[in-house]
């Protein structure tokens, strides 16, 4: 039985987006941890198929994204998973407008996905320009220089400016803390 991934992808995108809608309803946010939210969204987004194809497709790839690469099985499941998890609980955190250990929670886990995603496409992208593509699904791909810009606003420069502003929002905790 061949899976149009298209219907899975698009029911994870609505469960996914409605759990950080439940949080944004919460009006909590601010204009700045609103953008945060939809900056950890973006890789939410492009990790939306991947958990499940891991484990149901016999003839998906694996899992090839930054310094993270991982032969098609179980561990893309975990790995991709594991993304959109950390991911989806950064942007509820930030639409929460929450201080002190969850904005630590935030900064550390969107660090790592500086170091671990964001640089070394850029990087790639930067070095290897001609060959550097975008695959939007199996057929269509964003080539060159337009693919690396792209690349870079979506997975580096949000997520730099979302640990800039989470280590600033455990800072405001501390310093009121030490007030008392």
């Amino acid at each position: 039985m061949q899976i149009n991934w298209l219907y899975p992808g698009f029911a994870a995108f609505v469960v996914y987006f409605s759990i950080f809608g439940f949080f944004v309803s919460k009006r909590r946010w601010t204009r700045a941890g609103l953008c945060v939210g939809l900056a950890n969204m973006i890789l939410v987004s492009m990790n939306i198929v991947a958990p499940i194809r891991g484990v149901l497709d016999p003839d998906y790839l694996g899992y090839n994204i930054g310094l993270i690469h991982v032969d098609a099985g179980i561990w893309v499941t975990v790995t991709a998973g594991s993304i959109v998890v950390l991911a989806l609980l950064s942007a509820c955190f930030a639409a929460l407008n929450l201080r002190g250990r969850a904005m630590a929670f935030v900064a550390i886990v969107d660090t790592v996905f500086v170091i671990l995603i964001g640089l070394p496409v850029t990087y790639e992208g930067l070095a290897n320009s001609a060959d550097f593509k975008i695959q939007l699904g199996e057929y269509l791909f964003i080539p060159g220089m337009i693919a690396v810009l792209i690349s870079a606003m979506l997975l580096l420069v949000p997520i730099v400016a979302s640990v800039v502003w989470s280590v600033r929002r455990i800072r405001i905790h501390d310093d009121s803390v030490t007030e008392r």
